[in-house]
């Protein structure tokens, strides 16, 4: 199977590079930002992607936006350092076909993920699983508690944009963003930025002044032995 791998550390794609070697998969491209990602897709048509989903310049959620349309789109196994609401919300709206995460991924479980969805299995981690549990338990989650305009705007708010910007990028006006703000505040019982902020962080919405994740343990004893 053709793969391309979209991953920003050049370590994880080393060993993503090399499990696919070992499992008989031919890496016909790898690119360490979104930039180029649906475009290189769409004219190499991989049977497998490996995508990391917060990458530079365009995100990987934008990227699996662009690929619906595709008559043969790749499986897609997201490999990620964050597993929270807002992943796999829109995860699950994306169909992929696995999910890995990169905090508590041993190697075993990257060899086990990319040879599942090879085959076109699926392979979602525990920590997504729970995260999906739970989810689907909550009778407050937040979709169904904002529209898809709010959640755009409580996103924007926790990447730290004014009103001003806010109103630019969705050709709105200030008072209307005000107003969606306080909307908002009201439906998830929070107050004031401070809350909207918690909020959106704690659940996923931005990755503003996160730290990256730090390299397993495992990947880095890999490169080490060989």
């Amino acid at each position: 199977m053709t793969v391309i791998i979209v991953e920003d550390e050049e370590l994880v794609r080393e060993l993503l590079r090399r499990i696919c070697t070992q499992l008989g998969h031919t890496v016909v491209g790898e690119l360490a930002s979104g930039r180029r990602a649906a475009d290189v897709i769409k004219e190499l048509c991989p049977g497998l992607l490996l995508l990391d989903l917060h990458i530079e310049e365009v995100s990987g959620f934008e990227i699996l936006e662009a690929l619906q349309d595709l008559p043969s789109p790749p499986r897609v196994l997201v490999i990620s350092g964050y597993c929270d609401d807002f992943t796999v919300y829109h995860l699950e709206r994306a169909h992929v076909k696995g999910f890995l995460h990169k905090r508590s991924a041993s190697l075993p479980d990257y060899r086990h993920a990319i040879g599942a969805v090879g085959r076109g299995e699926s392979y979602f981690c525990a920590e997504f699983r729970n995260y999906q549990a739970a989810r689907h338990a909550d009778p407050d989650r937040f979709e169904k508690l904002l529209t898809a305009r709010e959640q755009m705007i409580l996103q924007l708010v926790g990447d730290r944009r004014a009103d001003s910007e806010i109103a630019a990028q969705l050709g709105i006006s200030e008072r209307t963003v005000e107003w969606h703000r306080s909307k908002i505040e009201h439906r998830l019982n929070v107050e004031g930025n401070k809350g909207l902020d918690s909020f959106a962080r704690s659940h996923g919405f931005t990755r503003a002044v996160v730290e990256p994740p730090a390299v397993t343990p495992e990947i880095m004893s890999t490169r080490k032995s060989t």
